[in-house]
C-alpha cells in the first residue's frame, strides 16, 4: 500500500512539472513592457495594449499593405471592456491612397474618424462602410471610434 502511494505521489509530481514547462510563452512584450505588434501580419486576439498619440489603443496587431489599393478593417468589441480596430497599426508607403472598408462586426454602433477631421462615419452593427485615406508623407494618422476611443478603440496609419 506504501508503495502504491509514493508511486502515485510521484505520477502527480511528473504531471505537474510537465504541465507547468508545457504552459510557459513567451509574452510578446519589449522590454519597456509594451507589447510589440506583429509586424506584417493581423491578429483577431488582444495583443495587449499600446500607445497611440495621446490615446492608450487596444492593440489587435498589425498589417503591411504597401503596393495595395485597398485595406479591410474590423470595427469590434468584446463585452464591455475591449473595444478594438483590427489590424490596429496599418503600414504603408507615404501619400499612398487607400480604399479602406470599415466592418463593424460588434454589438453596438462604431464610428471611423480621422484625427484631421477628413472622416467621420457612424456604422451601425453588422454594417460596412468605407472611405478614401491618404497616408502622410512622414509619420503616422491616428483613426478612432469617437464613441469608444476613451474604451482603446484607436488605431494608426503609419509610413514605411
Amino acid at each position: 500500500m506504501r508503495s502504491r502511494m509514493f508511486g502515485l505521489i510521484a505520477v502527480l509530481a511528473v504531471l505537474g512539472l510537465v504541465g507547468a514547462a508545457c504552459s510557459s510563452s513567451s509574452s510578446g512584450s519589449s522590454p519597456s513592457g509594451s507589447p510589440v505588434p506583429s509586424a506584417g501580419s493581423s491578429s483577431g486576439g488582444s495583443l495587449g495594449t499600446i500607445k497611440i498619440g495621446n490615446d492608450t489603443a487596444n492593440n489587435h496587431g498589425s498589417k503591411e499593405v504597401s503596393g495595395a489599393s485597398s485595406v479591410d478593417l474590423e470595427a469590434d468589441n468584446h463585452g464591455s471592456s475591449d473595444y478594438y480596430f483590427n489590424p490596429t497599426i496599418i503600414t504603408g508607403k507615404a501619400g499612398q491612397k487607400l480604399s479602406v472598408t470599415i466592418t463593424n462586426n460588434g454589438s453596438t454602433t462604431h464610428n471611423f474618424s480621422l484625427v484631421d477631421g477628413s472622416a467621420n462615419k457612424d456604422i451601425q452593427p453588422g454594417q460596412s462602410t468605407t472611405v478614401t485615406v491618404t497616408l502622410p508623407q512622414s509619420g503616422s494618422m491616428e483613426f478612432f471610434c469617437r464613441f469608444h476611443r476613451g474604451l482603446g478603440m484607436v488605431g494608426e496609419f503609419t509610413t514605411s
